[in-house]
């Protein structure tokens, strides 16, 4: 994806937008009414099949800083690759259709990434339900931090670090060997964890903001707070996306984050493991998948370390509940290629 030439102190706002006609206007209202006027949206309709189309054409009619582009469904990383594409800002940020911000948000990240002559900046979050709403703050005290530190709020799960749309880039950060830093289509979940891994290993500065601006709608029956008790594809994706999750982090200089990243792949890829061998033994597709990922000398499966801690997981969580010949089976698949 080429880089296009850029407007100094222009903020481009991408939003991805799929069937999100009930929140939609409210989302561009409280951006299109922000203090930093300087800016540019950049709509991407994702091949919605509901009035979405029509509220971005009527926004993109009457106001000339939003710009509507439609193309057939294939995913938000797609969506926002194609915003990207058509980014003019110095400086670049996202939101989802479905959320809203707070007065000051882009004013206030943009100020400090020029004043500290930072990469980026993140800013703590509000989490709202139909129950109730809470802020996420950063897991670091400080607020000007290196990429370690950066990678930590992606990484450990009590941050504010992994999703991209509490955060402002300076358009350079997001830029390797002339070409954007694209969302790789291939993880249609935790897709912001992958992109946000590679952006940061290509930065170095970071602004840390405690003000909670951006409001992270997790409605009911979103994709968000459906969770997963069985097996499903979505559980295989989330193993995918944490194990190409590890792969980046193989060599970045971090173990807390490389530990942690990998103690959550093989938590995941041991749920996996037992449940699609209780569903259809080891010709299960699903254990057939995880099994080989297991086989492969890399990452996460290098040493004893991690297969001692397989084992422990399969003893503590799963002893009850199933035959010891689970066990013996999915130990002989942890062996294989050692």
């Amino acid at each position: 994806m080429s880089c296009a030439t850029y407007e100094d102190n222009l903020l481009s706002v991408i939003i991805p937008v799929y069937n999100a006609e009930k929140y939609l206007e409210t989302c561009l209202e409280s951006i299109l009414t922000q203090d930093y006027d300087n800016f540019e949206v950049i709509l991407v309709n994702d091949g919605s099949i509901d009035s979405s189309s029509d509220v971005c054409n009527r926004y993109a009619s009457h106001d000339l800083r939003v710009k509507y582009i439609y193309q057939e469904n294939a995913g938000a990383s797609a969506a926002r690759n194609t915003g990207l594409g058509q980014a003019r800002g110095e400086f670049i940020t996202f939101a989802d259709a479905d959320d809203w911000i707070e007065q000051g948000m882009y004013s206030s990240c943009i100020s400090r990434i020029k004043s500290e002559a930072a990469d980026a900046a993140f800013a703590a979050f509000y989490v709202d339900s139909s129950n109730n709403s809470y802020v996420r703050h950063s897991i670091s005290a400080k607020e000007i931090v290196d990429a370690k530190a950066a990678m930590k709020e992606v990484i450990l799960l009590n941050g504010m670090g992994q999703s991209v749309w509490n955060k402002v880039f300076r358009r350079s950060s997001l830029i390797k060997d002339n070409e954007f830093i694209e969302f790789d289509t291939a993880y249609p979940i935790l897709e912001d964890r992958i992109w946000l891994i590679n952006v940061i290993k290509n930065a170095n500065k970071f602004v840390f903001i405690k003000t909670p601006y951006y409001h992270w709608n997790r409605w009911e029956g979103s994709s968000s707070t459906k969770e997963s008790h069985g097996l499903s594809e979505k559980m295989v994706k989330q193993f995918d996306a944490l194990h190409e999750s590890v792969r980046l982090l193989d060599g970045f200089d971090d173990e807390e984050c490389l530990r942690f990243a990998k103690d959550r792949c093989i938590n995941r890829a041991v749920i996996l493991l037992v449940r699609s061998y209780a569903r259809g033994g080891i010709k299960d597709p699903v254990f057939l998948h995880i099994s080989k990922n297991i086989s492969k000398k890399n990452a996460i499966w290098s040493n004893k370390k991690e297969k001692i801690i397989i084992y422990n997981i399969l003893f503590t969580m799963f002893n009850i509940r199933f035959p010891i010949v689970i066990f013996r089976m999915v130990v002989k698949f942890l062996e294989r290629g050692r």
